[in-house]
């Protein structure tokens, strides 16, 4: 379940850095900022969604 998750965010980072190197630094500064940002929303989420889950759980046991 986790390498479903896992392997295409791998493939996109891994084509995004054989993309970035051919770009020029002002671009890749801005891409690097959008990724940054998506890490972080993805955290949040993440976090959101353990803490439901954790609800949930206790909840129901």
């Amino acid at each position: 379940m986790y390498l479903l998750i896992a392997f295409p965010i791998i493939a996109v980072i891994t084509l995004l850095s054989f993309l970035l190197a051919r770009i020029n630094e002002s671009v890749m500064q801005k891409l690097a900022a959008g990724l940054l940002f998506l890490l972080k929303s993805f955290v949040v989420l993440g976090l959101l969604l353990l803490a439901f889950l954790f609800v949930v759980l206790t909840n129901w046991g």
